[in-house]
């Protein structure tokens, strides 16, 4: 019995099966509480992944590849992803505050687990996040922006 609780422990403790499972349970509270509507907020959270790991590349990827680090992808996308979800889901129900709250939490919690592992710095960590931050700030504005133009197209 307590062998099973370590196995379990060490498989959650990976960085990589962490974000899986977070990734699983958002992409299902999103869609059980928007519907298709929660379709169109998953495409925002993954473009806005996306871009913010090109912008860190872009910005980043060198320098810390140089010093011997890895580029902190991981907190950025999850930072780009948690102001979504933080945009879309902040200002409802209790039910969506807490997961909003507990999003937040465990997008903290990757780039701590980064941090101790060894894969890259605190600095390094920090600019991802505002990388994250950044991007997904910009791609809300871009489709927000496309969308008022084209309903004023409609009319």
């Amino acid at each position: 019995m307590i062998q099973l609780s370590t196995q379990s422990l060490a498989v959650l403790s990976s960085p990589w099966i962490f974000s899986a499972i977070v990734v699983l349970i958002t992409a299902l509270f999103i869609i059980c509480r928007r519907g298709w509507d929660g379709a169109a907020i998953l495409s925002l959270v993954l473009t806005a992944g996306i871009v913010s790991e090109s912008m860190l590349s872009a910005l980043t990827g060198s320098v810390l590849q140089e010093i011997g680090l890895s580029c902190p992808y991981g907190t950025a996308a999850y930072a780009a992803a948690a102001v979504i979800v933080y945009i879309f889901f902040s200002r409802s129900t209790v039910a969506d505050t807490l997961f909003t709250a507990l999003f937040l939490l465990s997008s903290a919690l990757l780039a701590v687990s980064g941090i101790f592992a060894g894969m890259y710095s605190p600095g390094a960590a920090a600019v991802g996040i505002l990388v994250g931050i950044a991007s997904s700030g910009l791609v809300y504005t871009a489709v927000v922006s496309m969308v008022k133009y084209y309903l004023s197209m409609g009319r």
